[in-house]
Order: C-alpha cells, then structure tokens, then sequence
C-alpha cells in the first residue's frame, strides 16, 4: 500500500544552483552580489540560477544592502518555509525521526513508540506519524525525500544491511525500495555512524572542516568518514566500519556501549538496555574509570591510524554515549599524537548531542538532491 503523504518534490537542480544554494546554507543570507565572489560563476549566471530557485521556493530575496555608491544589492538567503526533509533511524533500542527544514534546522526532533526489529509495525508507526504532521507541520511543505539510517554494515547491495541481531528482521531488504514504495517518495538509505557524520558536517558548517570523522559510540562502535565534502563509502559501502580494526580476541575491549554495560552489570548495577544506562549515565559509577582505561590503549591507536590515513580536520566523538562520557573518552586520548610532525586533527564533541543518526538521516536526501558538497 503507498501511503497518501504530504506533497512531494521532483527537484531537479544543476551543479552551479546546488552550489548557490550550499553557499547560502554556509554563510547566507548574503547579498546577491557576493555569491559571484564566493562560487566560479558570473553574476549573469547568479542573477538568472536565482530566479530560478526563487520561483522554486528554494530561495528568497530581501533588503538591498547599500554598500559604497554603485546600485544595492539584495539579500538573498534559504527559504525555510517551502520544504521538509523526513530521516528516521534505526537501532536495537529505539527509533529516532527528524523532520528538517531547507536550512537545516529541525521542525520535530523526537523518538517515536516503534519496535525497532519489526519492519511492518515501525511503518505502520511511522504512517501514523506522518498522518499526524500532515493536518500542520507538513500541511504547507514539499517533503524532498526520506533518508533511513540503519545500524549493521552492507552486504554487497548498497541499501542492504547485515544489522545488530535485535534487528535480524531487516537483514537483506532493500531499504530504499522498501520505504520508498511504501511512502511514495525518493528514499536514500545509509549505515548510521555515516549519516552521523553527514549530520556533523552540516551542523558544523562554520567551521572550516572539510574532512571529518565521526565516532559512534552506540551499542557498538563504528565510525562515518566524510572527505572533501562527501561521506567515504568504499567499494563495498563498509567505511567507517571500525570494530573490523579489533581482531576476535580484542573485541571485548573496543568502546562499545555494550561492553560497558557488562561491566556495570558485573558489579550489581541493574540496566535493562544500553538506553536505560545512558538514561541515568553518572561518570562516578563504579566501573565507569576501568573500562575507559581498558578502552584507551585501542582508541588512541585508531586516533592515530585514522589521522595518518585520512587526514581528518576533526575525529568527533559522538554517539548514543552521553556527553560525560564523551568527555572521559576525549581526556583518555590527550596526547595521542604527540610527536608527530604532520599537524592533527581536532578531537572534540559532537556538536549534537544525543544520538546524531536520525538528523543524519534527514540530511540523506538534502546532501543527494540538493547541496553540492559544502
């Protein structure tokens, strides 16, 4: 059954109106006259492309700005108020929805009441949410598309995933088909940590990273690579799929949420999930310290082989793992480059907090339809 959903966009945007519009989600709103300086085309070229994406609702113009005594120039900026990108993600605990506006900025951020390893009942769920939105947030916008985010690495076909066994029921199907024939949109599929990473680069558009890589701290451990403005996939689909750093015997002590749960577990504490730790996550708990320590030698050492491999101008901890427990993660890894002559990546939080994968999702569609790589 196809869903009666919102209305949906068929955008169809060249490479120079992607980049117009990437350089007004980075540094808009702008005056007209400043998008010539800032991409290689011809004002010619950005006052007809404008038009264009004006009549399209993607952008708007506003006040000339004077500036010296030639003519004022409008501004132009994003239009926020036309379109809506949906991502839902899904992990063995929980499933996460994000609906995002054209700039970027959530209009609903919220986990929905969904078991997350039954295919048929999260979309039944995830219908009865959107019919929810329709009669308001969505009753005036163009949804562009939806991105789905799945913890598990791919199996060969890019929107296949071999997931976590909580989640065995998702295991082979085709992602993009099987969301987007039910919902009736363009749909783009993609392993959680990358979507994070995705979701990171956007949120962190001011800073000048051009290369990123985001450590997901989940019940696993994995990772998203994202280069010169587009995420690292690999011939397989498998970048970022870290824990393949540990041999068998190491397993038990890379960062995964699951592991410090055991722990904790060992020492009498009562946590139903890995959600219910993070919950009530306190840094002074018995156990917490040993496992960072157990954790560290692992990651400092991936730190240093992700930074002689990639050249990364940030490694962003991030993650369902609480921010406390980012922090000792981060202090674990003071000076695990030293040394090197070559200069170092940035280790810092994510600047979002909580799980990022969901916003990542949301992202999906807005990175392949309609930014060019920021």
């Amino acid at each position: 059954m196809t869903v009666e959903t919102p209305p949906i966009a068929a955008l169809t945007l060249s490479e120079s109106e992607r980049m117009l519009l990437s350089a007004l989600f980075r540094q808009g709103p702008l005056p007209r006259s400043d998008l010539s300086d800032l991409t290689p085309l011809s004002q010619q070229s950005v006052h007809r492309l404008l038009e264009k994406l004006s009549d399209q609702g993607l952008v708007r113009f506003g006040d000339p700005q004077i500036r010296g005594c030639g003519k004022p120039s409008p501004t132009v900026c994003l239009d926020a108020s036309q379109y809506a990108s949906l991502g839902v993600s899904i992990t063995t605990e929980r499933v996460g929805l994000c609906l995002l506006d054209l700039a970027g900025q959530p209009l609903r951020d919220i986990v929905i009441d969904a078991i997350p390893g039954d295919p048929e009942s999260l979309m039944d769920r995830l219908e009865r949410q959107l019919d929810s939105w329709r009669s308001d947030l969505l009753s005036s916008r163009t949804l562009i598309g939806m991105g789905v985010g799945m913890q598990g690495w791919r199996s060969g076909r890019s929107d296949c995933f071999q997931p976590p066994e909580p989640l065995n029921l998702w295991r082979g199907l085709p992602l993009t088909e099987v969301f987007g024939d039910r919902f009736g949109m363009a749909c783009f599929a993609e392993n959680n940590s990358t979507a994070s990473a995705i979701a990171e680069h956007y949120m962190s558009s001011g800073d000048a990273e051009k290369s990123l890589i985001y450590l997901s701290f989940d019940y696993g451990f994995g990772g998203g690579v994202f280069v010169d403005g587009h995420a690292l996939i690999g011939d397989r689909g498998n970048a970022g799929e870290l824990s393949t750093l540990f041999a068998p015997e190491e397993a038990r002590s890379r960062p995964a949420l699951e592991e410090l749960l055991k722990r904790l577990r060992g020492r009498g504490m009562v946590f139903d999930t890995v959600s219910d730790m993070v919950a009530g996550f306190d840094p002074a708990w018995p156990g917490v310290d040993d496992w960072v320590r157990e954790v560290a030698p692992q990651l400092r050492l991936m730190i240093r082989a992700l930074k002689a491999i990639v050249d990364p101008g940030a490694i962003c901890f991030g993650g369902e793992a609480p921010s406390a427990l980012r922090q000792a993660l981060l202090r674990a890894c003071d000076g695990a480059m030293d040394g090197h002559g070559t200069p170092n990546p940035v280790l810092r939080e994510s600047r979002i907090s909580g799980d990022a994968a969901h916003v990542g999702a949301a992202f999906l569609p807005l990175h392949a339809t309609v930014f060019a790589g920021l």
